[in-house]
C-alpha cells in the first residue's frame, strides 16, 4: 500500500500550487509518499478516498455489480452513517 503525503492548497488564489509547496511534494514523491494536491474541503477530499478504497473492495467482494455507479450513495453514507442512503430505489442492495 502505497504512502499517502496529502498536500492542502485552500489558501492560494492561483492556478496552480505555490512553487515551493511543488518542490515539497517532489521531495515527498522521491520518498515513495502519493502525493495528492487538492483544492477546496480536506473533509470532502478524505470522505472521496475513502469511497474510492471502499468502492475497490467491494469490486473485490462482487464484481458483478458497477459500485461506481452508487458512489454518491456511498459518499452520503459515510458522511452521514444513515442507512437509508443505500436503500435507493434506483439503485437497490442486493440480498
Amino acid at each position: 500500500m502505497p504512502k499517502i503525503w496529502p498536500k492542502c492548497t485552500t489558501g492560494y488564489s492561483n492556478k496552480f500550487p505555490p512553487i515551493g509547496l511543488m518542490k515539497l511534494s517532489t521531495y515527498h514523491k522521491q520518498l515513495e509518499y502519493d502525493v495528492v494536491f487538492y483544492k477546496g474541503d480536506l473533509k470532502q477530499f478524505v470522505i472521496e478516498r475513502i469511497a474510492d478504497r471502499c468502492i475497490v473492495e467491494l469490486f473485490n467482494l462482487d464484481s458483478t455489480i458497477d459500485w461506481t455507479l452508487r458512489k454518491d450513495a456511498l459518499i452520503d453514507f459515510i458522511r452521514y452513517r444513515k442507512k437509508n442512503f443505500c436503500s435507493n430505489s434506483n439503485y437497490p442492495i442486493p440480498k
